[in-house]
């Protein structure tokens, strides 16, 4: 089965994928955030176009684990994704997925700032979904 996974962000939602086996997951772009309906439409046809099984999302919490006002904003777009999409949309913890990504990135980019920040959000997309499958 085919995964997607999803980095939500009030201004760009980052995309990973896996391979058809569910096995590695690989960055694949990110979307503008253009509102809900917008971009749910986005990912509804992404899904249909690689015949996704299961959305994988990143849940922010805290650094103590309690949800925040951003944690509220995921949990009603994954509500209003998976009847749009009619996949189960599971989300997991999210902590320091961008930091990692970052890092990732400023081994590979060094300095170049304009590099990393167009990739972070789907590199960070594809760390969820990697730690969802292993």
């Amino acid at each position: 089965m085919k995964f997607l996974g999803i980095d939500y962000g009030l201004k760009r939602i980052g995309l990973a994928t896996t391979d058809p086996l569910g096995i590695i997951a690989s960055p694949y772009g990110v979307i503008e955030n253009k509102g809900e309906e917008r971009n749910i439409t986005a990912i509804k046809n992404l899904c249909d176009e690689l015949k996704i099984g299961k959305i994988v999302m990143g849940l922010p919490l805290n650094m103590n684990g309690t949800e925040s006002e951003m944690s509220a904003r995921v949990r009603e777009f994954k509500n209003a994704l998976e009847v749009a999409v009619n996949l189960e949309v599971i989300l997991i913890d999210e902590r320091l997925t961008s930091r990692l990504a970052e890092n990732t990135l400023k081994e590979k980019y060094g300095r170049d700032y304009e590099a990393v920040k167009e990739r972070v959000d789907s590199v960070s997309a594809s760390v969820i979904l990697q730690t969802y499958i292993h």
